[in-house]
């Protein structure tokens, strides 16, 4: 249900951003109708407001700046999909960890011969012990990062001690730029 909630939002953001590279794209034609109306209706309160309004978009459209702005709106919400449906499949594959292992013997047992099967278990036990061993160290150390740093803030009576020492401690997690840019 989750996972639908994203994807319908992933599809409605995209929908608008289309929606509004179209108007962007269609603006004269729009805004000239639009006055047709409003002269139509002679309501000059509602023009003199439209005028100002049109102006001003038209101002930000020879800018290009919404256009960029509908493309940073798209970009930012497919990355938001897509992290949040890495994160709803990763929940998945840990709650089903045990069905995921018996689907992959059936797979090996069913494709290779039975001693090259127990040689790519035994690497894969090798490989996830790896990378725990690996992420553990990550954490060890980005807690160690952010501790200090929090400490060393603390010492120095800098404000928001605490949030720059989270900032160093989950920066840390990068690898090669976390460090330096935190």
């Amino acid at each position: 249900m989750l996972f639908g909630c994203f994807f319908v939002i992933g599809y409605l953001v995209e929908a608008i951003t289309r929606n509004i590279a179209e108007i962007i794209i269609n603006w004269d034609t729009i805004s000239r109708r639009a006055m047709e109306i409003f002269d139509r209706i002679n309501l000059p309160q509602k023009r003199e407001w439209f005028d100002k309004a049109n102006a001003f978009l038209t101002n930000l459209l020879e800018k290009e700046i919404l256009f960029k702005a509908g493309n940073i709106v798209g970009s930012v919400a497919s990355i938001l999909t897509s992290v949040f449906t890495g994160l709803i499949i990763s929940v998945y594959a840990i709650l089903e960890k045990e069905s995921l292992k018996a689907l992959f013997s059936r797979t090996l047992a069913f494709f290779l011969p039975p001693e090259r099967a127990m040689r790519v278990r035994i690497y894969g036990h090798r490989l996830a012990h790896l990378f725990r061993a690996y992420f553990a160290g990550l954490a060890i150390d980005a807690f160690l990062v952010g501790a200090l740093s929090t400490c060393f803030y603390i010492v120095y009576d800098t404000p928001y001690a605490w949030l720059l020492g989270l900032v160093a401690g989950v920066g840390n997690l990068i690898p090669f730029f976390g460090p330096i840019v935190t």
